[in-house]
């Protein structure tokens, strides 16, 4: 198992604003992508320990750089009960400023639907720790997600950036997503911003913020 990075850049300086880290698998010579390896994770009960490791590379890259960066997590992590121990562990062990560090949420409506997770993920906020909604859009539930979570930022899912340039529907709806983002005070991220047409759009739309391998393929912490 491994960690990769990717920028994600304000597209209003052309500076890194964080990077995302990815996780890999790497067997025989071959570099895997999670879409080849979560579901079998996830039915291992393996998600929390893939979250762990990524988790303290973050806390290890940002100590080291004073750079900001961005770990994925699912719901599956948020009911493992020693999901707020470890955190705070790992942040003082690294001795860490929290505040470069960001959460990004996946599969939110099971996140909506408990009052526990919602409670863990207000604790881990009070450390500091900025809290990002990945793949917006998608589920309605993540509307309800910015009223009662302390989230910072929108991550409009791939599939409204990727061709959104042609797309007359995409561009609607993110049009939507960022009236909506503007009224609550939330940065947007575009995600999947893979040519210069789709930068192009995402810039005219009034998206600040971008991540894609156009702009960046993500590469090795050592780099």
């Amino acid at each position: 198992i491994m960690a990769v990075a990717q920028p994600i850049f304000n597209l209003m300086d052309e500076t890194v604003d964080k990077f995302e880290l990815l996780v890999r698998i790497k067997y025989n010579d071959e570099i895997y992508t999670p879409n080849k390896f979560i579901n079998a994770a996830r039915n291992s009960g393996q998600l929390f320990n893939i979250f762990k490791f990524m988790f303290d590379q973050g806390c290890r890259q940002a100590a080291k750089t004073g750079l900001h960066y961005s770990i994925n997590i699912s719901d599956c992590e948020f009911h493992h009960e020693g999901l707020l121990e470890y955190i705070i562990e790992t942040i003082a062990y690294h001795k860490v400023d929290p505040t470069l560090l960001s959460l990004e949420i996946l599969e939110s409506h099971a996140i909506t639907q408990s009052d526990e997770i919602r409670d863990i993920i207000l604790e881990i906020h009070k450390l500091g720790v900025e809290f990002i909604i990945d793949d917006f859009g998608v589920q309605c539930s993540n509307f309800a997600q910015t009223e009662f979570l302390p989230i910072t930022t929108l991550k409009i899912d791939g599939s409204f950036i990727e061709n959104i340039h042609e797309s007359k529907n995409s561009q609607t709806i993110v049009k939507t997503i960022h009236t909506f983002a503007k009224e609550k005070g939330l940065k947007l991220i575009a995600e999947f911003v893979c040519n210069q047409e789709v930068h192009d759009k995402v810039k005219e739309l009034g998206i600040e913020y971008a991540q894609g391998n156009y702009l960046s393929e993500p590469k090795p912490l050592d780099n």
